[in-house]
């Protein structure tokens, strides 16, 4: 089982945008205070959504910032994910032995949009990351087709837990 923390503020809805976005590629587990959606097989990802300061201590666990989250103390993951706007995530991240993801809209992000519609989003792999068996994605476009429109950071981030767990096809519904 893959374990995801999706960490930030309560008012920001990206942790249950990738629970709708990604129960159509995973079987997932998602708790979030008080909600529990569970599905029912034994699940491949297991997303837990946080808005208080913790500790993060796992090896092979993905760490993904909302678009607005809080300091937070990170001692080890596998990696993070977080928009490259986000000062306070990637100061956290600065001093760790975490991989870091970064997305946005700049040529120095790791993941960035090349095209977004209302069905569907090429998303661009600027350059090489591993993934969370030890292959090697290389530089190249995911193309997603929507089943609903989507926020771009959901979007990006949705690619970058895809790609970290090999499951990104040559076109990948979400």
């Amino acid at each position: 089982m893959i374990k995801v923390l999706v960490y930030g503020e309560d008012t920001d809805s990206t942790g249950v945008q990738l629970y709708e976005a990604l129960s159509a590629v995973f079987r997932i587990t998602y708790i979030s205070g008080t909600r529990f959606y569970d599905c029912g097989e034994t699940p491949e990802l297991l997303l837990v959504e946080s808005n208080r300061k913790f500790q993060c201590n796992f090896e092979d666990g993905i760490v993904l910032f909302k678009r607005m989250s809080a300091p937070v103390e990170i001692d080890r993951c596998f990696c993070a994910i977080a928009a490259s706007d986000n000062i306070q995530a990637l100061q956290a991240l600065k001093n760790t032995d975490c991989r870091v993801i970064t997305c946005g809209m700049s040529i120095r992000d790791t993941l960035t949009l090349s095209s977004a519609g209302e069905q569907s989003a090429a998303v661009s792999l600027q350059r090489g990351i591993h993934t969370l068996s030890g292959a090697v994605e290389e530089s190249r476009e995911v193309l997603l087709r929507l089943r609903r429109a989507r926020p771009p950071y959901t979007v990006l981030a949705a690619a970058a837990l895809l790609l970290l767990c090999g499951r990104a096809q040559e076109v990948t519904e979400l």
